[in-house]
């Protein structure tokens, strides 16, 4: 009879702990996610954890950290009251990081001591070779600094955000662009960006009803055209600001 108490006692702290591991009254859709299989030259991928607190009290979490620099959380920060729920969104970049990976994400949160541990994992395959790693975003011969601006509200009746390029093939290239949104264009200085020299992308704003707000672009290579050789056509697209 003790020796049956015991292993009643055993099995009930082994339960204790796993339950502890979970978070206690938080429960996930999923702890893991694959992205599959994309390119480095790829948009940065995002997955959500969504969550609910199954408890009795409310809940927070406290923190969340990820052990590499190419992930970033960003997450419900407010208390959660008991069977509502909240997310937390991981984003990878896959810039610079061909191959498989598999990276974990802890999570604390209040009444629990124990870090939920989540995962994401996938395959990145090789982008274009890139000549000038300070460029890390390529479309054709042309490597940027960045492929993203974003305009603050405006006071006056211009803007114009700066992007550096650099032509990394063996021929002059000369950028076209296209926007949708008739108050955002685009020029490169200078004009014609001759093999391994430096240039800037320039994107103006003009003002509208909108230039109290902010607005964020990002430029994309546009391969509906049918390309000339020297030119690289340009998207540029308006997308919603990430706060």
């Amino acid at each position: 009879m003790k020796f049956k108490f015991i292993i009643l006692f055993y099995f009930t702290i082994i339960a204790f702990a796993a339950t502890a591991q979970t978070g206690n009254n938080i429960v996930f859709e999923k702890q893991s996610y694959d992205f599959g299989t994309f390119s480095e030259d790829g948009e940065n991928q995002t997955c959500d954890f969504k969550f609910t607190n199954q408890g009795d009290r409310a809940i927070a979490i406290t923190h969340v950290q990820t052990t590499c620099g190419c992930t970033v959380a960003k997450y419900t920060r407010a208390p959660i009251q008991p069977g509502k729920g909240g997310t937390i969104s991981v984003t990878y970049n896959p810039q610079g990081r061909p191959g498989k990976f598999n990276r974990s994400i802890l999570v604390d949160i209040t009444g629990s001591n124990a870090k939920i541990k989540l995962t994401i994992s996938g395959i990145v395959t090789p982008g274009a070779q890139r000549k000038d790693k300070r460029f890390p975003y390529v479309m054709g011969s042309m490597q940027l600094k960045t492929t993203r601006v974003r305009f603050s509200p405006m006071r006056g009746n211009e803007q114009e955000q700066n992007i550096v390029i650099v032509n990394s093939g063996k021929e002059p290239i000369r950028l076209q662009f296209r926007s949708l949104d008739t108050t955002i264009s685009g020029y490169t200085v200078p004009r014609v960006i001759s093999p391994d020299s430096i240039g800037e992308i320039r994107v103006c704003r003009k003002a509208d009803a909108t230039k109290m707000q902010a607005k964020c672009i990002r430029l994309k290579e546009d391969k509906t055209y049918l390309s000339k050789i020297g030119y690289i056509y340009i998207e540029i697209a308006t997308e919603k600001c990430k706060h």
